[in-house]
């Protein structure tokens, strides 16, 4: 017996007939040889798998509501997915501590609070990392974690169609031989783009950026149509709770309890360690234990995993004391060296006439003629998800003086502090990472407003968003009290290295270069965020600070 870890590489699928039980009493009167801890992601692969096995019992126990055929999570279209995202039906709410480099800003940091997890209220998009980020895995320690040993697990989980239609376009074959066909997780393409699309696409090849009509080969570099995690048969978003509960809901070895929340690892000390007997969770208002006969695997995202190992006893035994929480094993790196991806969006007003996802805020007929379309066809513009993106370098950022600025900068800011060997491991890779080919930088189209602003009444934007892959700044997430149910403190630490801040800067300025290229620059009228003014580096920068948020 014993407590995993586990993590998800992949994006989810959703809807299903069976239902979860209802009764904490009656999920805590079975004894279980398996109980994960998280029904998201992660969660529901493990327990889809390890329920294969006719002859083990496996319980799930899940925060969230399941939310059965809800129109909101179903429709894929971006228009209508942001309303998921810290709506507190859907969603933790969890926020960052006052960010000390961002002038004290607290952000917020959406969490899916449901059956499926955060693939219930992402944004779709579906698609890999290159090679060597998954080989650093193994660089790592992780022995078998790379780019040859994923790919067919990767492969395994996705059900791909149809030919990427640009590809088709070119007539560069049929669906690339490195994406999978029979797996659970419908990966599809978008059937229509709003206005602004390709002419951007095209305005991003012309400074530069070249096209990859194969980005899932190991080599994302360049601009991409990326699928989406889109089931274009019924028209519903594809995630974890329609894919990987559904298909197996109705074994009788699988137990499922929503609306309940873990608050304790029940651990006891043998010969071997501490080996985990069971979980302690909360389901309305009362506290129950199931008891596992093998093994508690925690599956609870990335924020809520370190909190429960710390209300468990398993951390630093110095902040478990403080709380009053019994140290069982002492594990220093228990929330530490947390990393988050950070975003900056600037926008772009557009001509009268030209439609993106604005245009549902503003034209009602437009409106009502896309739901009937989605009704009767499962289909248009509210399937559109963000897909045309791109994974540049930061040579093409900046030139080799402000690279070489950026490092000695970095390792002066670093040497002023105690870095653990994992984290100097990491950090000599991602600088290798900055003199190449590898995408250190993302940048997504998103065809409607998404800046920190106010939009103008009637108005069409389109916003360009980049987002850092690898940042260099860290963080952590450590109990803030021993009640189990208050959140934790999430203290990302952004910009707590300046080179995340100054690749930002510089990407302000890229995403300039790009909308001031034909074909796109003829449909802009100005840029909004930031405000026209905003030219220096100094305003720039002031800027980024003051309105740089989270990816995830």
């Amino acid at each position: 017996m014993k407590l995993a870890l586990s993590f998800s590489l992949l994006a989810c699928l959703g809807l299903t007939t069976a239902t979860p039980i209802a009764s904490g009493a009656e999920f805590a009167e079975k004894e279980f040889d398996y109980i994960v801890v998280g029904g998201g992601l992660a969660g529901l692969v493990v327990a889809n798998r390890l329920s294969e096995n006719s002859n083990v019992r496996v319980g799930v126990i899940e925060a969230g509501r399941y939310f059965q055929n809800d129109p909101l999570i179903n429709t894929p279209g971006a228009v209508l997915n942001r309303r998921l995202q810290m709506n507190a039906t859907y969603d933790w709410r969890l926020s960052s501590a006052p960010q000390k480099h961002l002038n004290d800003r607290v952000l917020p940091l959406p969490r899916g609070k449901a059956l499926g997890g955060s693939s219930a209220i992402g944004l779709l998009i579906f698609n890999r990392g290159s090679k060597p980020e998954y080989d650093a895995w193994e660089r790592l320690g992780n022995s078998g974690w790379n780019w040859e040993g994923l790919l067919p697990f990767m492969k395994k989980a996705e059900r791909f169609e149809s030919v990427e239609p640009i590809r088709a376009s070119v007539e560069l074959g049929g669906i690339p031989k490195d994406n999978g066909r029979s797996g659970l997780i419908a990966g599809s393409y978008n059937t229509l783009y709003n206005d602004p699309t390709l002419p951007y696409r095209a305005a991003s090849i012309k400074v530069g950026i070249p096209p990859n009509y194969d980005p899932d080969s190991g080599t994302n570099y360049g601009i991409q149509n990326a699928a989406t995690s889109t089931n274009r048969s019924t028209g519903i978003r594809s995630y974890a709770a329609n894919t990987y509960y559904k298909s197996a809901a109705d074994r009788s070895n699988l137990v499922v309890l929503t609306e309940a929340q873990a608050t304790k690892v029940e651990l006891e000390h043998t010969g071997a360690g501490a080996t985990a007997r069971g979980v302690s969770f909360v389901h309305q208002n009362k506290t129950y234990t199931a008891k596992v006969k093998k093994e508690v695997i925690l599956s609870a995202g990335s924020f809520l995993t370190p909190q429960l190992l710390e209300l468990s006893g398993i951390g630093n035994s110095q902040i478990l004391n403080k709380y009053g929480i019994t140290p069982k094993v002492d594990l220093p790196s228990v929330g530490e060296n947390y990393q988050d991806h950070v975003l900056i969006s600037t926008t772009y007003e557009l001509k009268q006439g030209l439609i993106t996802y604005d245009t549902f805020n503003y034209n009602a007929t437009f409106a009502a003629q896309a739901q009937v379309q989605y009704e009767s066809t499962h289909d248009g513009p509210l399937t559109i998800s963000n897909s045309i993106l791109s994974y540049i370098d930061l040579y093409r950022l900046a030139g080799s003086a402000k690279i070489a600025y950026m490092h000695r900068k970095f390792w002066e800011e670093t040497g002023k502090e105690k870095s653990t060997p994992l984290q100097q491991a990491q950090y000599k890779i991602q600088e290798l990472w900055l003199r190449k080919k590898i995408g250190n930088v993302e940048i997504i189209l998103n065809p409607g407003y998404f800046g920190s602003g106010t939009p103008k009444n009637n108005t069409a934007y389109i916003s360009i968003i980049m987002c850092i892959q690898h940042p260099f700044s860290r963080g952590n997430i450590h109990v803030n009290s021993s009640n189990p149910l208050a959140p934790p403190v999430i203290d990302p630490n952004y910009f707590s290295k300046s080179i995340d801040r100054d690749i930002l800067v510089q990407s302000v300025k890229f995403a300039d270069e790009i909308a001031k290229t034909a074909p796109l620059a003829p449909m802009l009228v100005t840029r909004q965020d930031p405000s026209p003014e905003t030219k220096s580096d100094e305003d720039i920068t002031n800027w980024v600070v003051n309105n740089t948020r989270t990816l995830h």
